[in-house]
């Protein structure tokens, strides 16, 4: 995979906003980034996943799914597949609030992993 040359941020504000992104996208090896601008299928970028009620961040390499402008859903953006399953799911893990919804189904869909 060719280095990613724009980097995009997703906040996540408390964790049910994870939560919820987690539910809907990243259980699915991907997020939804909310942006006007316009990338190309395949296109690789960096994916900072930004935790302020953790004051920490995490980066995942990924390649652009498909553009949707803002005209033809609720809101516009663009969909990542992450290119490191693995990592993602450790993302992940470490994102959930202990007891959480979220941090089971994370653990349940994690795939095994070597130390």
């Amino acid at each position: 995979m060719p280095r990613a040359s724009r980097i995009l941020r997703v906040e996540f504000e408390c964790p049910e906003a994870f939560e919820r992104e987690y539910r809907s996208n990243l259980s699915n090896g991907g997020v939804f980034v909310r942006t006007d601008e316009t990338f190309e299928p395949r296109e690789a970028v960096e994916v900072e996943l930004a935790f302020p009620y953790q004051n920490r961040s995490i980066s995942l390499q990924g390649e652009v799914v498909d553009s949707v402008p803002a005209g033809m859903t609720r809101v516009g953006g663009t969909p990542i597949r992450a290119t490191a399953a693995c990592a993602l799911h450790r993302a992940s893990r470490s994102a959930c609030p202990p007891g959480s919804a979220a941090l089971a189904a994370c653990s349940r869909a994690a795939p095994a992993t070597s130390a």
